[in-house]
């Protein structure tokens, strides 16, 4: 396929890239990158999907990603007046943002003959399509059996070497599924939402573990259509694991009686469908953020991280308000940013800033808001205000605030770094 951009041609078939008909000089791994995120055309590409694609069953250190993704921007925005043709999605990945026009080579229109060659576990065959007119001539070649012989040996050895080559294993990943409200009630509907965000801070604070982005769990459940998930099933964890590449699966239910607040967590292995952990707290609702810390050491326990030390407690505890009133607006203000409704995000997030505003997560979310919203210049106030008070969080979320302060001030190579991090 010839991909069309600005000034550009990519050729994906042959990977080139040519500026007004010359030849650019990109590195390989940096043309494959690039290639990915044309051919998926606007859609966001994760950390996880680029490193299977390009790097296939090598690990590698997530920076190798962003150095590409960096030579790319170099090498685009020449022809561009600084725009920027990759956005950086925090917490989610990359995308490709310029428009294209696609051609499609005659020979593959024409449907012209090819073969497969074995491919490495998990990808599809690739086609190497063969010219029509040599069929004729190496129909000989065919009948004597030696080349065709010799090309099915080598494709069943790369695919056997493939196959069995081990892969290297990272941070193992857990997903935090929304806790069901089993009140039903639309006075305790935001618990679900604190709940959630302050166990993904508590799990994913000293990286012991890879915590999937709240983002791609709600995609998740909209793809599979699953409602209050509770206590899943063998089959239901490997749909999600195979969504999401995750290892681990939190997800529980909570009950508000009078003054009381009981919370059933469970925390299952999405590879083996074992429950490795079921239990439940009960405690005064006004101890809300107590039962959730009590939730997240049982947790990290069971997954073998160990508690927090006391200066990573603490950056948990700086990610959130003290305030149950200013984490209610928060939360709610939340819930309306995930589903775009940016006036009603903003009415509550301010609300909770109010109330108290030292806490740096709320104003990022806030610079979020004032995006979607197509303020840009609040966006980048408010993204600012979010990084300079930033120092008592988590090396994570610190790297998160400051990916979005960058993104909203147009820094975009120092966002490739921040973004390896998170």
């Amino acid at each position: 396929m010839k991909h069309r951009f600005a000034n550009f041609e990519l050729d994906s078939r042959q990977r080139l890239l040519y500026c007004q008909g010359s030849l650019v000089d990109l590195a390989p791994k940096a043309i494959d990158l690039l290639c990915v995120l044309v051919e998926n055309d606007g859609r966001v590409v994760s950390k996880e999907e680029i490193s299977e694609l390009v790097w296939k069953d090598v690990y590698i250190d997530e920076s190798n990603i962003a150095k590409n993704i960096s030579l790319i921007r170099k090498v685009l925005r020449s022809e561009l007046n600084g725009e920027d043709p990759i956005q950086t999605v925090p917490k989610r990945g990359y995308r490709f943002t310029l428009a294209q026009t696609i051609e499609t080579p005659a020979s593959v229109l024409s449907g012209s003959a090819s073969f497969a060659v074995a491919p490495a576990s998990g990808t599809s065959p690739t086609a190497v399509p063969l010219p029509v007119g040599a069929l004729r001539g190496s129909a000989l070649l065919w009948a004597s059996g030696g080349l065709g012989l010799l090309i099915i040996l080598v494709a069943a050895a790369v695919f056997m070497v493939r196959r069995h080559r081990p892969r290297a294993q990272g941070r193992p990943s857990v997903v935090v599924l929304p806790f069901t409200n089993l009140g039903y009630s639309a006075d305790t509907a935001w618990f679900a939402t604190a709940l959630e965000e302050t166990l993904v801070s508590e799990l994913g604070t000293g990286e012991r573990l890879r915590l999937i982005p709240d983002d791609d769990a709600e995609r998740m459940l909209r793809d599979l259509k699953l409602a209050a998930p509770v206590n899943l099933s063998v089959p239901v964890l490997r749909r999600i694991r195979a969504n999401l590449d995750c290892d681990f699966v939190v997800e529980g239910a909570y009950l508000r009686v009078g003054d009381s607040l009981r919370i059933d967590t469970y925390l299952q292995d999405a590879r083996s469908g074992e429950t490795i952990s079921h239990f439940t707290e009960t405690r005064p609702a006004s101890e809300l953020l107590g039962l959730i810390s009590l939730t997240g050491g049982r947790l990290r326990n069971a997954l073998g991280t160990g508690l927090l030390p006391d200066d990573q407690t603490a950056a948990v505890t700086a990610s959130i308000p003290v305030d149950a009133e200013a984490l209610r607006l928060y939360a709610e203000g939340l819930q309306r940013l995930r589903i775009y409704d940016g006036p009603a995000a903003l009415s509550l997030l301010q609300r909770s800033v109010e109330i108290d505003a030292s806490y740096p997560l709320v104003h990022a979310a806030m610079a979020e808001t004032y995006s979607l919203m197509g303020d840009d210049k609040k966006a980048a106030a408010e993204a600012k205000h979010a990084f300079e008070t930033s120092s008592k969080l988590s090396r994570e979320e610190r790297l998160v605030v400051e990916s979005h302060f960058e993104q909203a001030t147009h820094q975009w190579d120092t966002t490739d770094y921040s973004y390896t991090l998170s």
